[in-house]
């Protein structure tokens, strides 16, 4: 009476480690945005872009493929939630790289950095335009690729703790 079970396999400290190691990843993360983007905007996220989410009408002129930039649609929203606007660039750099398929990222497939400016330079610009604010100037450029580069690393530990999660739950 009043004994409990003690497993001494050791999985109840490894768990522990692996619990403690994601906490301490979790907290750096944290530190990392607030001190290097304390005025990084939190907006409303999908929090899982990727190409599989984004839905794009197609037409056909002549043998080319048309896309109308007026008809996107994003799907899949189950993980959307409040997050930091570049998250979603972030992941979607790193979604960028596949694996889905063969479980086998490709990172030749990542995007450079002169890519990754070019794309936050449209976004900013319609970024700026909805708010009715003047264009970005290449500092804030530079930083919103800075933000999506630590994004990046957030998106890969969301998803590792996601996967740690999911495989604890099937145990």
């Amino acid at each position: 009476a009043g004994c409990a079970s003690v497993n001494t396999d050791g999985g109840d400290l490894k768990s522990q480690i692996l619990k403690d190691h994601l906490a301490g990843e979790v907290l750096w993360m944290r530190k990392q945005v607030e001190t290097r983007f304390p005025e990084a905007p939190v907006v409303f996220c999908h929090n899982d872009v990727n190409g599989g989410n984004i839905l794009l009408d197609r037409t056909l002129d002549g043998k080319d493929a048309v896309y109308d930039k007026n008809s996107v649609a994003i799907i899949d929203f189950e993980y959307a939630a409040v997050n930091f606007a570049m998250f979603d660039v972030g992941n979607f750099i790193c979604e960028h790289c596949g694996g889905n398929d063969d479980a086998t990222p490709k990172y030749n497939l990542r995007p450079s950095r002169k890519r990754v400016r070019q794309f936050l330079e449209s976004y900013a610009a319609e970024r700026d335009s909805l708010l009715g604010s003047s264009s970005s100037s290449s500092e804030q450029l530079d930083e919103l690729c800075d933000q999506a580069e630590l994004f990046e690393m957030a998106s890969s530990l969301y998803w590792g703790v996601w996967g740690v999660l999911q495989s604890a739950s099937e145990v």
